[in-house]
């Protein structure tokens, strides 16, 4: 898919003058990174877009599918890099692991869920391209919501996930003794690994990252999705991190996501890969 005509070629003249703009640092709460471990002059391609993939995303096929249609619909090439993420152990760890890959390796970071009162100030995200349902997963099927969930014990979060904050929100209102213990991790293949050793009684996952890891073990991980209720957990929306100097860049990204909704594309994408959910809203 390629947007033509003169909204077409209004796009890949700003995506040209994006992709040659001088690369600078966001002064605000930016995460301290030891200087040389930043490659900060890095010359970016007219003819490309270069994305970031986590290796161990669910998803990461349907990504890099998606970072190729909004390329390609740009007229660009997509340069797709896939990065295995280091283990975070604390926000400051994710955040200085987002900040150094938008920095040395892409201009677009794949998968990034939206959740915009948290945004760092040196982060930009694009409209959302997915939105998919979140679930309690549990190994003991007796369960039938978070409300059977015993009190006091773990239950496991993606950490910086919308999901994440409004569990950490509800469970502080409730009164001692009535809360569970959040224990959050960075990627959902811990999250899970966690849930079958016991550690966890239950886990608070998006819909299509319980389906990939379930997937991934060919259907024999006893891992079952139950309701949340009763928190209230609006969809997860997938959208692209970018750093906040790349605005005219996010302008662009967003026109070409959006052209890729109202035409069927990315839910086309879903629909063969068979994944859940669908794709981002189509309202401007």
């Amino acid at each position: 898919m390629r947007i033509k005509g003169p909204i077409g070629k209004c796009l890949v003249l700003s995506a040209l003058m994006a992709l040659c703009s001088v690369w600078t640092l966001a002064q605000t709460s930016v995460p301290y990174v030891p200087p040389d471990s930043l490659n900060e002059r890095r010359f970016i391609s007219q003819t490309e877009l270069r994305f970031c993939v986590w290796s161990e995303n669910p998803l990461k096929d349907f990504e890099v599918q998606v970072a190729t249609e909004i390329a390609h619909a740009l007229l660009l090439e997509p340069r797709i890099s896939i990065l295995t993420r280091p283990p975070t152990t604390s926000d400051s760890d994710f955040w200085e692991t987002m900040y150094l890959s938008l920095t040395n390796e892409c201009e677009a970071l794949m998968g990034y869920i939206l959740v915009p009162e948290h945004l760092p100030e040196w982060m930009i995200a694009s409209r959302p391209y997915y939105s998919e349902a979140t679930v309690l997963a549990v190994t003991d099927a007796s369960l039938s919501s978070l409300a059977d969930v015993p009190r006091g014990t773990f239950v496991g979060t993606l950490l910086s996930t919308f999901s994440d904050f409004q569990f950490m929100n509800y469970n502080q209102t409730l009164p001692t003794g009535q809360s569970w213990r959040r224990l959050p991790y960075d990627s959902p293949q811990k999250l899970i690994a966690r849930l079958l050793d016991g550690t966890l009684s239950a886990a608070i996952v998006p819909e299509a990252v319980l389906y990939g890891v379930l997937n991934e073990s060919g259907g024999l991980t006893p891992v079952v999705p139950k309701a949340l209720s009763p928190l209230n957990v609006v969809p997860t929306l997938y959208s692209i991190g970018m750093r906040s100097s790349e605005t005219s860049l996010r302008v662009i990204v967003d026109e070409a996501i959006l052209a890729l909704i109202q035409d069927g594309t990315i839910q086309s994408v879903l629909d063969r890969m068979g994944l859940p959910g669908r794709s981002g809203p189509a309202g401007r």
